[in-house]
């Protein structure tokens, strides 16, 4: 089973022998634009649970394959492919309303989920369920793509195409600390310029900084990349605020701030 990803400016092709995880693979990439050209500067194959993944025609690896090393795997090479001085990939949520967007960032488990299915509730659309392609254009900050796949318990669905595709103006960022729940509600604004760098920066490099559960290999990722994209990042107007309590409460203190 074959398929050809356009990934920024780069073609990531996938070659895999197993249905279960090439529909998998799928899920996650299927945000991203599929050509019939097939090429080897940038290969994923997965062949007898072997993985190997090329990039920019070097071979970063060729190991047995552990299920729970895979998604950062195939995140750090979307990651590579889209990184550069001006445009991010980072493990975050986005939900938008007439426009006004809003990047959600949280550990995993932290309820960037369960808030975004809130707002949607509310009126928002989900723009982005769980990695999103950022870029900073003309002093502004975009969602230029945002991911597709939702999951949620034991249930998924996939978001809309052109939700996911709106190129989106981001104007505030959440960051969840705990579980989004409970009476009590408190958003604190953070404007020293390198808090934000430093709270933002795991999000980006996450799949390099820990180790594979399978084998002692640490995933490649240009921290440079990382560091001036957020420190142009860290120069916009855009609300970052730390915050905890009532997803409601959340999405009211929003809705204040949105023009409609």
């Amino acid at each position: 089973m074959k398929q050809n990803y356009i990934i920024g400016n780069n073609i990531l092709s996938i070659i895999c022998d197993n249905v279960e995880i090439y529909q998998r693979l799928n899920k996650w990439l299927i945000t991203f634009k599929t050509i019939d050209i097939e090429q080897k500067s940038n290969l994923l194959v997965i062949n007898k649970s072997v993985i190997r993944l090329i990039l920019n025609n070097k071979e970063i690896l060729n190991i047995k394959l552990e299920s729970t090393d895979l998604y950062p795997i195939v995140m750090n090479a979307i990651s590579n492919l889209i990184n550069n001085d001006n445009n991010i990939v980072l493990h975050s949520s986005v939900i938008s309303k007439n426009g006004y967007g809003i990047l959600i960032l949280g550990t995993f488990g932290s309820g960037k989920t369960n808030l975004s299915l809130a707002a949607e509730k509310r009126g928002y659309k989900i723009n982005s369920a769980d990695f999103s392609w950022l870029t900073v254009q003309s002093q502004k900050l975009y969602l230029e793509k945002g991911s597709c796949y939702l999951k949620y318990g034991s249930k998924e669905r996939f978001l809309s195409d052109k939700d996911c595709n709106s190129k989106i103006n981001i104007k505030m960022v959440i960051y969840l600390i705990g579980a989004c729940d409970g009476d009590k509600f408190k958003a604190d604004k953070v404007e020293n310029y390198k808090h934000i760098i430093k709270r933002i920066f795991p999000f980006a490099n996450w799949h390099s900084s820990m180790p594979l559960i399978g084998e002692n290999i640490e995933l490649p990722i240009n921290n440079m990349y990382i560091k001036t994209f957020l420190m142009n990042f860290s120069k916009l107007d855009i609300d970052f605020l730390l915050v905890r309590g009532d997803s409601n409460k959340l999405i009211s203190m929003i809705d204040d701030k949105i023009i409609i």
